[in-house]
């Protein structure tokens, strides 16, 4: 029986995708230049942990360290965006709330728990130093490169020195657990009634908030603000009785607000890259969501009511 690829579309990143088929089924390649010649490699590390822990994720069957080539489980082709619309409320929320349970299971590992590893994702966190880069990102290539806005300089200034303010509230180590980084409706994969996490090679070191805001203040998937809250609050009981946390649930809540704020003004300046740098105006579609989640964290926080201010200020009706 002849072998054969046919090329997958890939999200935003360095690597590419193949379904391969032949013989008695089929399997995903993956060209990832970051496999080749590295002997800790982190998708492999986390791919280990989170297999470990009984997390839902493609098993990896080999990994061709000179070529950088992966060869993974096939779970289909159905995003967890792709049907958002057509599911029944009912069926939704439990899959949300499956997913919310795995980020749980994610939170609830230690670096204490794995003590041969050094490095990543350990030894990566969302401290300011990464959270001041993302907010820049988005200065550069939503403002300035997508919007073609020329911020006045003092303007600028004072954007930045409030941006300084959010990392601050948001670099908060004592309260680090692991975060997948982009658990969102994208990498969430629906396959014969069982459900995939992927693309976890980015996880790192942050507050707990920050996957729930990934997943629950989506750019690729809006919900009713009933469903919205019920989700939040359900994830608050069992991750605090799980022992991810001990937050009050109004201190909860305003690092959800000030991190959900954070997290989506990242996923706008990736949006401004890919298009207005790469070409790719396959993100424009998102964009308008993203930034009217911005409003409702504003409404409730000082710090993120200026922000807003000074965004709309800088950039009009855009936000």
């Amino acid at each position: 029986m002849p072998f054969r690829l046919k090329r997958l579309q890939g999200d935003a990143s360095t690597r590419h995708y193949y379904r391969a088929s032949g013989g008695e089924g089929t399997c995903i390649v993956c060209l990832d230049p970051l496999a080749a010649g590295d002997d800790e490699y982190v998708y492999e590390t986390v791919y280990g942990i989170f297999q470990e822990r009984g997390l839902p994720v493609p098993e990896l069957f080999m990994r061709d360290q000179q070529e950088g080539v992966l060869i993974l489980q096939d779970c289909g082709d159905t995003l967890l965006e792709d049907v958002f619309l057509q599911m029944p409320k009912d069926d939704l929320e439990s899959v949300y709330r499956e997913l919310l349970h795995y980020i749980i299971k994610i939170q609830q590992v230690k670096p204490s728990d794995y003590p041969s590893i050094t490095g990543p994702p350990f030894s990566l966190e969302f401290d300011s130093e990464k959270l001041l880069y993302e907010l820049d990102f988005f200065i550069q290539h939503m403002v300035k490169n997508f919007l073609d806005v020329d911020i006045p300089s003092s303007l600028e200034q004072e954007l930045v020195s409030s941006f300084r303010k959010l990392a601050s509230v948001l670099d908060s180590p004592s309260n680090f657990v692991l975060a997948h980084r982009d658990f969102h409706s994208r990498n969430v994969m629906l396959h014969e009634d069982n459900i995939y996490v992927i693309d976890f090679q980015d996880a790192r070191m942050g507050l707990p908030q920050y996957d729930v805001a990934s997943l629950l203040r989506d750019s690729y998937a809006g919900f009713e603000d009933s469903f919205f809250e019920r989700l939040l609050f359900y994830y608050y009981q069992q991750s605090h009785d799980a022992g991810v946390h001990s937050f009050s649930w109004d201190a909860f809540c305003y690092y959800f607000d000030h991190m959900a704020f954070q997290r989506n003004l990242k996923a706008l300046g990736t949006f401004g890259y890919q298009s207005s740098v790469m070409g790719n105006a396959a993100y424009e579609r998102y964009m308008s969501r993203t930034f009217s989640y911005l409003a409702g964290y504003a409404s409730r926080h000082e710090l993120l009511e200026n922000i807003h201010d000074l965004l709309r200020e800088i950039a009009g009706d855009a936000v």
